[in-house]
């Protein structure tokens, strides 16, 4: 999978996941340009937030205003403003993807035909393509950043690039 020039929306939760565990650089690596909807902006520049710094990178990571007739309807209830909005406006961008990791909120995006990138996608990516040559350590640092993870999970992915 090559993400350059790749049209990529973000939800939230990744970019502060990545944030805590430490792990931007190499998110950077892997994604050239990320591009967010207001609301993601608005949850990033909470005070004290991980991922706040992010705003302030410049073309990386670009916001956008989703317009008001681009705004879908029908999301559960329990989805975020940044998550309705990002899928919204991968929707509305045609994007190639969307970056968002929450089990209710990639099952939406998938229903709503967009392609999603999780963390875990991610991490094989680096693994395959040589930027790193582990991903179990980074895995702990991200769950001591509080990245939740079922264990079965974990132990599928991590058998799935040769790391169990």
């Amino acid at each position: 999978m090559d993400n350059n020039n790749k049209l990529i929306v973000s939800d939230t939760g990744p970019l502060i996941s990545w944030a805590r565990a430490g792990y931007v650089p190499l998110l950077r690596k892997l994604i050239p340009a990320l591009v967010v909807p207001t609301a993601v902006v608005v949850e990033l520049s909470k005070p004290g937030r991980p991922g706040a710094d992010l705003l302030l990178e410049g073309p990386w990571l670009s916001g956008r205003v989703l317009p008001p007739s681009a705004v879908l309807d029908g999301f559960p209830g329990l989805l975020g403003p940044g998550e309705r909005q990002a899928i919204s406006l991968a929707v509305h961008l045609g994007a190639d993807y969307i970056l968002m990791d929450d089990g209710r909120a990639v099952a939406e995006a998938k229903k709503r035909g967009i392609e999603v990138l999780r963390t875990l996608r991610l991490l094989g990516q680096a693994q395959r393509t040589g930027l790193v040559s582990l991903v179990k350590p980074i895995l702990d640092d991200f769950a001591l950043a509080g990245f939740w993870l079922a264990e079965s999970v974990r132990q599928a992915f991590l058998d799935s690039i040769g790391e169990a």
